[in-house]
Protein backbone atom coordinates (compact mmCIF):
# COMPACT_ATOMS: atom_id res chain seq x y z
CA UNK A 1 0.00 0.00 0.00
CA UNK A 2 1.20 3.31 -0.79
CA UNK A 3 2.50 5.11 2.62
CA UNK A 4 3.53 8.72 1.77
CA UNK A 5 3.02 10.61 4.68
CA UNK A 6 0.94 7.72 6.47
CA UNK A 7 1.57 6.18 10.07
CA UNK A 8 3.42 3.54 9.87
CA UNK A 9 2.73 2.15 13.39
CA UNK A 10 -0.87 2.63 12.78
CA UNK A 11 -0.71 0.29 9.84
CA UNK A 12 1.15 -1.51 11.55
CA UNK A 13 -0.84 -2.14 14.76
CA UNK A 14 -4.32 -2.55 12.59
CA UNK A 15 -2.30 -5.27 10.47
CA UNK A 16 -1.29 -6.73 13.46
CA UNK A 17 -4.59 -6.97 15.34
CA UNK A 18 -5.95 -8.80 12.86
CA UNK A 19 -3.33 -11.34 11.98
CA UNK A 20 -0.58 -10.54 9.45
CA UNK A 21 2.97 -11.76 10.17
CA UNK A 22 5.17 -8.94 9.54
CA UNK A 23 4.96 -5.38 7.87
CA UNK A 24 7.60 -3.70 6.22
CA UNK A 25 8.49 -0.12 5.75
CA UNK A 26 9.95 0.96 2.51
CA UNK A 27 10.27 4.29 1.01
CA UNK A 28 6.81 4.43 -0.69
CA UNK A 29 4.92 1.81 0.13
CA UNK A 30 4.01 -0.66 2.88
CA UNK A 31 4.12 -4.49 2.41
CA UNK A 32 2.11 -6.60 4.58
CA UNK A 33 2.71 -10.33 4.89
CA UNK A 34 -0.17 -11.89 5.95
CA UNK A 35 -1.50 -15.86 5.95
CA UNK A 36 -3.06 -16.56 2.83
CA UNK A 37 -6.08 -17.45 4.91
CA UNK A 38 -6.53 -13.94 6.73
CA UNK A 39 -5.36 -11.53 3.35
CA UNK A 40 -9.35 -10.72 3.22
CA UNK A 41 -9.51 -9.60 6.92
CA UNK A 42 -6.27 -7.56 6.99
CA UNK A 43 -7.38 -5.73 3.49
CA UNK A 44 -10.98 -5.43 5.09
CA UNK A 45 -9.25 -3.45 8.53
CA UNK A 46 -6.88 -1.50 6.59
CA UNK A 47 -10.09 -0.45 4.37
CA UNK A 48 -12.24 0.55 7.19
CA UNK A 49 -9.13 2.25 8.88
CA UNK A 50 -9.32 4.87 5.76
CA UNK A 51 -6.04 3.47 4.31
CA UNK A 52 -5.84 3.40 0.70
CA UNK A 53 -4.79 -0.42 -1.09
CA UNK A 54 -2.75 -0.16 -3.84
CA UNK A 55 -2.77 -4.13 -4.16
CA UNK A 56 -3.72 -6.76 -2.59
CA UNK A 57 -2.75 -10.44 -3.80
CA UNK A 58 -1.58 -13.85 -2.91
CA UNK A 59 2.38 -14.20 -3.45
CA UNK A 60 4.63 -17.52 -3.24
CA UNK A 61 7.73 -16.60 -1.52
CA UNK A 62 10.21 -19.30 -1.75
CA UNK A 63 10.90 -21.30 1.65
CA UNK A 64 14.12 -21.86 0.70
CA UNK A 65 15.97 -20.18 -2.60
CA UNK A 66 18.70 -22.08 -4.47
CA UNK A 67 21.80 -20.84 -6.15
CA UNK A 68 23.13 -22.06 -9.42
CA UNK A 69 26.09 -21.89 -11.55
CA UNK A 70 25.95 -18.74 -13.73
CA UNK A 71 25.39 -20.53 -16.72
CA UNK A 72 22.70 -22.70 -15.44
CA UNK A 73 21.43 -19.85 -13.87
CA UNK A 74 21.22 -17.78 -17.48
CA UNK A 75 19.29 -20.50 -18.64
CA UNK A 76 16.49 -20.75 -15.99
CA UNK A 77 16.51 -16.88 -16.03
CA UNK A 78 15.95 -17.04 -20.26
CA UNK A 79 13.21 -19.75 -19.09
CA UNK A 80 11.53 -17.68 -16.78
CA UNK A 81 11.63 -14.36 -19.56
CA UNK A 82 9.94 -16.56 -22.36
CA UNK A 83 7.26 -17.51 -19.90
CA UNK A 84 6.31 -14.49 -18.34
CA UNK A 85 5.75 -13.40 -22.46
CA UNK A 86 3.26 -16.26 -23.12
CA UNK A 87 -0.61 -14.33 -23.18
CA UNK A 88 -2.00 -17.29 -20.66
CA UNK A 89 0.44 -16.51 -18.03
CA UNK A 90 -0.26 -14.00 -15.55
CA UNK A 91 2.62 -14.79 -13.16
CA UNK A 92 6.00 -16.81 -12.82
CA UNK A 93 7.55 -17.82 -9.15
CA UNK A 94 11.15 -19.21 -8.88
CA UNK A 95 13.02 -19.87 -5.89
CA UNK A 96 16.69 -19.14 -7.72
CA UNK A 97 18.41 -16.53 -6.03
CA UNK A 98 19.16 -13.97 -8.36
CA UNK A 99 22.11 -11.66 -7.69
CA UNK A 100 23.18 -7.68 -8.71
CA UNK A 101 26.37 -9.50 -10.51
CA UNK A 102 23.75 -12.41 -12.39
CA UNK A 103 21.26 -10.06 -13.05
CA UNK A 104 23.86 -7.82 -15.01
CA UNK A 105 25.17 -10.60 -17.04
CA UNK A 106 21.77 -11.33 -17.78
CA UNK A 107 21.28 -8.45 -19.26
CA UNK A 108 24.42 -7.95 -21.13
CA UNK A 109 23.38 -11.15 -23.06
Amino acid sequence: MPCDGCDFDEVFLIAADVGAEDVVQGEEFVEIYTPRDRLGTVRDALVEAGLEIEDARLDWLPKMEIGLEPEKALKVMGMIERLEELDDVDQVYSNLTITDELMASYEAA
